[in-house]
């Protein structure tokens, strides 16, 4: 027989599953190589490295990165999830020897604005990005 506790622990577990499942990400592949990006840019940052060693890992970073934009745009959080889409914007926050680049990127994350598929706070950073001109 049902008690309350066990129908109230069923729908507990429903409405969790159901929620793991809503934030699942669409795009587990590009969430992997997005959350290795910044684990790389992470990681090279505590460990303290020499200028050379780091400029040549976030040089890296931003070509892979620059890869997956010209292939797929800006990725979107319900395709990658909070954690990968704010380590896609770590990589062109440290790429700041490229501002043109880095204007690119924003410009693909603003246009994501509307359907809330960008994280607030990137967008919210950089505003040297906007006031730095171009010449």
């Amino acid at each position: 027989m049902w008690s309350m506790r066990k129908a109230s622990l069923v729908f507990a577990g429903l409405v969790l599953s159901a929620a793991a499942a809503a934030q699942a990400p669409a795009d587990p592949a590009l969430q992997k190589q997005l959350l290795e990006l910044r684990e790389l840019d992470q990681g090279a940052l505590r460990q303290n490295l020499d200028a050379t060693k780091l400029r040549a890992i976030q040089h890296l970073n931003k070509a892979r990165l620059q890869a997956i934009l010209r292939a797929r745009g800006w990725p979107r959080l319900s395709a990658v999830g909070d954690d990968a889409a704010q380590g896609a914007w770590l990589i062109v926050q440290h790429a700041d020897d490229d501002l043109p680049w880095q204007r690119e990127a924003l410009a693909m994350m603003e246009a994501l604005i509307p359907s809330k598929e960008v994280r607030k706070s990137d967008i919210a950073y950089p505003p040297p990005l906007r006031l730095i001109p171009l010449n």
